[in-house]
C-alpha cells in the first residue's frame, strides 16, 4: 500500500482508535480526507491510505498513552535507558515499526510480541529476572528467540550472550544449508 494507491473506506470502519464518519469534501492540499472520532472522543480527519496502512490510529491520544506507559517503567538510570530495557523497546520496534530496518526479517515474517509483554515492560522484565536467565552482571546478553519462526514469548525465549547467539546462527545457518542441499539432491 503506498500513498498513490485509491482507497475506499465505508463510514463505520474503525482503524486502530479511530471509527470512520464520512467522506469530507477535499480539504486538505486537495486530498480526499475522512472525518473520524476517536476513542477518546475527538474529532480527527485522516487520508485513506494513511488509514488503511496503520499510518495514523488515532487522534494523537495513542501517541500520549505510550509515551505515559514509559515513564513508569523504572528502566532508566541516570536518564540512561537499562539494557534490559533497551532490549525491550528494540524488540517490540523489530515487530511492530514498520520503518525498523530489520522489520522484514519480525514483523514482516508475522513473528510479534506476546499480548502479556505488550502490555508492559514490566511484565517482561518479570519473566527475565524469573525465568528468562537473565542477569544484569553478564554484559552483552542478547533476547534469542529459541524457534526462530515462533514469536516473543516466555515459551521461546532465552537470554544468550553475544557469542552464544552468535553460535546458535551459525549452527542453524549450516542445518538449513545442509537440508536444501538434500532437497535439491532428491
Amino acid at each position: 500500500m503506498n500513498k498513490g494507491q485509491k482507497y475506499f473506506i465505508n463510514a463505520g470502519e474503525v482503524y486502530g482508535y479511530l471509527t470512520v464518519i464520512k467522506l469530507e469534501p477535499k480539504i486538505k492540499n486537495k486530498k480526499r480526507m475522512y472525518k473520524c472520532i476517536c476513542k477518546c472522543g475527538k474529532e480527527t480527519y485522516a487520508e485513506a491510505w494513511a488509514l488503511k496502512t496503520g499510518d495514523k490510529k488515532s487522534c494523537g491520544c495513542f501517541q500520549k498513552e505510550i509515551v505515559s506507559a514509559r515513564v513508569i517503567h523504572g528502566a532508566c538510570k541516570n536518564k540512561a535507558q537499562t539494557g534490559l530495557y533497551r532490549t525491550y523497546r528494540k524488540m517490540l520496534a523489530r515487530c511492530y515499526n514498520k520503518k525498523q530496518h530489520c522489520y522484514n526479517n519480525y514483523g514482516g515474517r508475522g513473528i510479534t510480541v506476546c499480548e502479556e509483554w505488550k502490555k508492559g515492560f514490566i511484565y517482561f522484565k518479570e519473566w527475565a529476572y524469573e525465568k528468562g536467565n537473565y542477569n544484569e552482571s553478564i554484559s552483552h546478553l542478547t533476547i534469542d528467540r529459541i524457534d526462530n519462526d515462533g514469536n516473543y514469548e516466555p515459551s521461546n525465549c532465552q537470554f544468550l550472550t553475544n557469542s552464544e547467539n552468535v553460535k546458535k546462527a551459525w549452527r542453524q545457518r549450516k542445518e538449513r544449508d545442509a537440508n536444501t542441499k538434500a532437497n535439491k539432491e532428491s
